[in-house]
């Protein structure tokens, strides 16, 4: 018996990735899309839709449905590609919609990041979870996808030290681009403050941040993401820029000759 990703009810109701309404209005054509979670075989779909049976029937008709009505001219508008200037509030409301998508996605596996606590906070408070933080960029064609990655918080580049965990989900719907990047310090050090370092990237022309909001945000931005290729301004690029890797020492390898 599944419980429910908000709430103790049983999960019997499932939610969409990408909502109907949104499906509707893209008028998108229907391709394959690939599907593969953790290494797991990749799996050929030939519908737009995406589902996850995640949630309850209560949370999905009540708070979830009423966040979708609150977001949705707001969303409408920018995958749609039409320019918006978001004040702090509306910035919220993108941000909100992001993790709820992005809290949806890690339902999908079984080791999920994002905690009980913090999934329950978010249905009764709409509270974000501490160290998230949410961009939104532009996409250069009309698309959907969603990417999910896992990737170490290191200490710093010069040592072996895993500080934290991170998450980073990132969903594309009409030329709208979200990104949300969660971290989790491990016990360790549960009293430092999580630094997150990508890769270096065109990410100020690219990417716009509204959570945590500052001031006034501007939609499109100054860039934007190419669908294909893995340039530096490509989607490619976006979803992996959280994994920098190390820098590691090749060995000491002796010549000489027989």
């Amino acid at each position: 018996r599944r419980i429910c990703l908000f709430c103790d009810n049983q999960a019997n109701s499932q939610e969409h990735v990408w909502p109907d309404w949104a499906l509707r209005e893209l008028r998108l054509v229907p391709q394959q899309r690939r599907q593969t979670i953790k290494g797991s075989p990749v799996r050929l779909l030939n519908r737009l839709a995406l589902k996850v049976q995640c949630v309850c029937g209560t949370c999905n008709s009540q708070w979830m449905s009423a966040m979708e009505k609150t977001c949705r001219p707001l969303i409408g508008s920018m995958m749609k590609d039409l320019s918006l200037w978001l004040d702090e509030k509306q910035q919220e409301t993108v941000a909100l919609w992001a993790t709820k998508t992005a809290m949806v996605i890690d339902a999908i596996r079984d080791d999920l990041f994002y905690t009980r606590s913090e999934c329950e906070r978010f249905r009764l408070y709409q509270s974000i979870p501490n160290d998230t933080q949410v961009w939104m960029g532009r996409i250069a064609i009309k698309a959907v996808g969603i990417y999910g990655t896992d990737f170490d918080i290191f200490e710093s580049a010069e040592t072996e030290d895993v500080i934290a965990d991170g998450y980073a989900n990132t969903n594309v719907i009409g030329h709208l681009v979200t990104q949300v990047v969660s971290g989790r310090a491990r016990p360790a050090y549960s009293q430092a403050g999580i630094t997150f370092k990508s890769r270096s990237g065109q990410w100020d022309q690219l990417l716009t941040k509204v959570w945590p909001p500052k001031g006034t945000a501007n939609w499109p931005p100054l860039a934007t993401l190419a669908h294909r290729g893995n340039g530096r301004t490509s989607l490619a690029t976006l979803t992996a820029r959280w994994k920098i890797g190390k820098n590691i020492s090749p060995p000491n390898v002796g010549s000489g000759t027989a």
